[in-house]
C-alpha cells in the first residue's frame, strides 16, 4: 500500500506543472477545413483545422480569425467554435 501511495503522490507532483498550463481548444463542427490566423500577442501563426477536428493553443489569450471574418478572443481555457464557417467563442 505504501508503494501505491508514493507513486500516486509522485505522479501529482510530475503533472503539477501541468494543470496550470493555459490551452485554448479550437473546434470545428464544420465539413470544412479552415486556415485560421492565431495572434498569442508574441506571434502570428497560420493554422489549419480540419474537418470535423480540433486543435489545442498554448496561450493564455488569442486573437483567432479567418479571412472575411471578425477575429475571436479567446481567454484561457475557452473553446473556439466553427460553426457554419462562422467563428464563436464557447459554441
Amino acid at each position: 500500500m505504501k508503494h501505491s501511495v508514493a507513486w500516486a503522490t509522485a505522479a501529482l507532483i510530475a503533472l503539477a506543472p501541468l494543470a496550470g498550463a493555459k490551452a485554448v481548444e479550437i473546434v470545428n463542427e464544420d465539413n470544412t477545413d479552415y486556415a485560421l490566423t492565431v495572434d498569442d500577442g508574441d506571434a502570428v501563426t497560420n493554422v489549419l483545422v480540419q474537418a470535423g477536428g480540433s486543435l489545442q493553443l498554448q496561450c493564455k489569450k488569442c486573437l483567432v480569425g479567418r479571412d472575411g471574418e471578425a477575429a475571436v478572443e479567446a481567454v484561457d481555457d475557452e473553446v473556439v467554435v466553427i460553426r457554419e464557417g462562422k467563428l464563436s467563442v464557447g459554441g
